[in-house]
């Protein structure tokens, strides 16, 4: 039952709120060449917390903000295999599982300070192209964000604009489809199930 307490939604949000479920909706169903969804969605929590103090440094930033240029591995700092389960609200043995099958395709490494998705990975075609749709998609978004008048004014680039940011992007998307994983997750109760969930809904 709704709340009858709750604000009303105005006609904006409701289309932002439209227009961000189906850019969720693109990227989940984009992922990476190769990849299930699942295993999609942990390589991006793996190489989120990886490169969590490069995001912190302005510098470092904007020094790995081109897709040739990825952290490399020296500055990527490994997470626990239980760290991600937990950040993604799955079982440890799901989680497990899954990163197991993912270092057998190359795409992350294990040793005992934790997991991490190495830079040659990043620099793999299958990686290029996923980026590079990801970066398509979100200038799709902006254009219609912009053709209906739903965004403010951008704030001055941190990047040298001769070249697009696309690794920067991605880092961002990565950020907004993890957090919109879970918030299906405290809807749905499990990853999986919204996984199966949210076509339906679309």
């Amino acid at each position: 039952m709704q709340d009858s307490t709750a604000a009303p939604v105005s006609a904006r949000d409701r289309q932002l709120a439209f227009l961000g479920f189906n850019f969720v909706l693109d990227l989940a169903g984009d992922g990476i060449p190769g990849l299930k969804p699942l295993e999609a969605l942990l390589v991006m929590a793996v190489n989120q917390a990886n490169i969590a103090p490069l995001t912190r440094d302005p510098a470092l930033r904007a020094r790995h903000g081109a897709l040739e240029a990825p952290a490399p591995d020296e500055i990527r700092r490994p997470v626990s295999v239980r760290a991600v389960a937990a950040s993604m609200r799955m079982p440890y043995e799901t989680a497990r599982r899954n990163i197991r099958a993912l270092e057998g395709k190359g795409v992350c490494v294990t040793t005992e300070a934790g997991v991490v998705v190495p830079a040659a990975f990043l620099l793999t075609p299958d990686y290029f192209e996923a980026a590079r749709q990801g970066h398509e998609r979100l200038l799709m978004l902006y254009r219609v964000l912009c053709a209906h008048g739903l965004l403010e004014p951008l704030p001055a680039p941190n990047y040298d604009e001769s070249e697009p940011p696309v690794r920067g992007a991605v880092r961002l998307m990565s950020d907004f489809l993890l957090r919109s994983a879970d918030a299906v997750v405290s809807r749905t109760g499990d990853l999986v199930s919204g996984l199966v969930i949210l076509p339906l809904l679309a």
